[in-house]
């Protein structure tokens, strides 16, 4: 079967049915069910909902939930867990689908400029190197009779890192809990 790629300004008039000609036109093309949506044209949905059309992040995230019901998707998990987190972070959409991406495939991503990404990319690289370390502490103290009080992982000591990382490690895991038995 074949499919109708449609641009974010067909999903805008059939999101804000605001065009009197537009909006039914736009509606009948994705009740075909033939509507495919990219991601990146998805991001763009996202961005001028909430910059020019400034609806709240939670709405955003309700609407682009239902209308991955309607359309079809390029990496539809991908895109369904950022939506998810774009509803419950305060990250561009970018970084939900980079942080997705990096949940779901487990790909390295590299990032200079966006701690948040940057801290979850490096979170999933310290967890090994600070179990190593608790371990090497944990020898240390059995061999001493005093043990000082722990210390809290560098990464916890940041506020804006540490919320997004238990979130996206929650959705990890749920993720790959759930994918093997057919749930996703």
């Amino acid at each position: 079967m074949s499919s109708t790629i449609i641009d974010e300004t067909v999903i805008l008039r059939y999101l804000l049915d605001d065009d009197e000609v537009l909006s039914p036109r736009a509606a009948k093309v994705i009740a075909t069910r033939t509507a495919r949506v990219y991601p990146e044209i998805i991001t763009r949905v996202v961005v001028t909902l909430r910059d020019a059309y400034k609806v709240p992040r939670v709405e955003i995230a309700t609407a682009m939930r239902r209308l991955l019901d309607d359309v079809m998707v390029d990496e539809p998990t991908v895109v369904a867990l950022a939506i998810k987190l774009f509803g419950k972070t305060h990250m561009d959409f970018t970084d939900c689908l980079l942080a997705a991406r990096t949940a779901i495939y487990n790909d390295d991503v590299v990032s200079f400029g966006k701690p948040i990404i940057q801290g979850m990319i490096d979170y999933r690289r310290q967890r090994q190197t600070a179990a190593d370390a608790r371990d090497r502490a944990a020898a240390a103290n059995r061999q001493t009779t005093a043990s000082p009080a722990p210390q809290p992982h560098p990464l916890l000591s940041c506020g804006e890192i540490v919320p997004g990382f238990r979130l996206i490690r929650a959705f990890q895991e749920l993720f790959h809990r759930n994918f093997f038995k057919g749930r996703f």
